[in-house]
């Protein structure tokens, strides 16, 4: 029988990086659908379920004024309780919680969808870069730490290895691509469509 092709949704706002996701997942022969925002991907996972998601972070919400901040304040809520009473990166949550700026959308869809459809995060800047910071630690807060239920991951931060003031100009889609497969031959053959297995590990520990 022949092998089903791998169906992908990547959501993904900056237009070069689109265009690298194309490339690389043609390539490898895997279909690739794109969207940019976050209303785009919750229209699109209405009618399709893909194998799995690749997602951006940072995204414009796609919504009016009114939504936007409401959903903006419900990831600012969820970051603002994992970074806890001591955490510096408070002020960072801040910055792009008001108006016309791209805040961590990726972390509703992640909310959302991650519980039914195998989920990466695939960002271009290191995860201790300030914005970055409270995401991290939002997906620390879910993990657990046994080596065993490390391996049996389930979502993964795929970040950039660069200086945390920096961004790269390519994403990491072969790492994440290959988190991917290994994500959705798991819940496969465990049945784990509808539950949700620890979020966080290091490439180190399981490629």
């Amino acid at each position: 029988m022949e092998k089903k092709m791998l169906d992908i949704l990547v959501v993904e706002s900056g237009f070069a990086h689109v265009c690298h996701a194309e490339d690389y997942f043609l390539e490898q022969s895997v279909h690739f659908s794109d969207v940019k925002t976050l209303r785009e991907a919750r229209e699109y996972l209405i009618n399709h379920t893909p194998d799995g998601i690749i997602c951006d972070i940072f995204m414009d919400t796609g919504y009016g004024s009114e939504e936007d901040m409401a959903n903006k304040e419900e990831v600012a809520a969820m970051l603002h309780i994992c970074l806890g009473s001591n955490s510096r990166y408070h002020i960072g949550i801040d910055e792009w919680c008001e108006p016309n700026k791209e805040g961590p959308m990726g972390v509703l869809l992640y909310e959302e969808f991650a519980e039914s459809i195998p989920f990466v995060f695939c960002t271009d800047r290191n995860h201790h870069n300030e914005l970055m910071e409270p995401v991290f630690q939002y997906v620390l807060c879910q993990e657990e730490y046994s080596v065993l239920d490390r391996l049996n991951a389930g979502r993964v931060l795929v970040d950039a290895q660069c200086d945390p003031l920096c961004s790269v100009e390519r994403k990491n889609w072969g790492h994440a691509h290959k988190v991917m497969g290994k994500l959705i031959d798991y819940a496969k053959d465990n049945e784990l469509h509808k539950v949700k297995p620890p979020s966080y590990f290091s490439f180190a520990d399981w490629l």
